[in-house]
């Protein structure tokens, strides 16, 4: 079965960042609640879980419990197709703790809006793509 993984902010949320520079503290992360899924882009993952594909969502988001819980409930009420959350945290080397996930995964293609990670990817030999959204949309 194919494996496909997607980064959540930026690429299935409509904001993001393109490079997590500071830790924010944890109450930032429930402001996230509030903003709506890219429905382009669950479009994308329900077409891939028509395929049956393993699709993983692979974030920066920090680790703890209760911002997990909280993106999971966010996941859910939004009808987001997934099979595996995996949250590498928001402190430095955020681009190796995602190539390691997705190594661990087997993940054949990883979709990211921060180029840095996207580059990255692509030198460790992870077929990837840069999620850039379109303005207007």
């Amino acid at each position: 079965m194919k494996r496909v993984g997607v980064d959540l902010d930026g690429v299935l949320t409509n904001f993001g960042f393109r490079s997590m520079k500071y830790v924010f503290p944890w109450f930032f992360y429930v402001l996230l609640f509030l903003i709506p899924p890219n429905r382009k882009m669950v479009e994308a993952l329900r077409k891939w879980k028509n395929l049956e594909w393993f699709i993983y969502i692979i974030s920066a988001r920090p680790k703890q419990g209760l911002i997990k819980k909280i993106t999971l409930f966010w996941l859910k009420i939004h009808e987001i197709p997934f099979d595996y959350l995996i949250l590498v945290g928001a402190e430095k080397g955020i681009a190796k703790r995602k190539l390691n996930a997705i190594k661990k995964a087997g993940i054949i293609f990883f979709i990211d809006n921060d180029e840095h990670i996207v580059d990255f990817l692509k030198i460790h030999g992870v077929r990837n793509a840069f999620f850039r959204k379109k303005k207007g949309n």
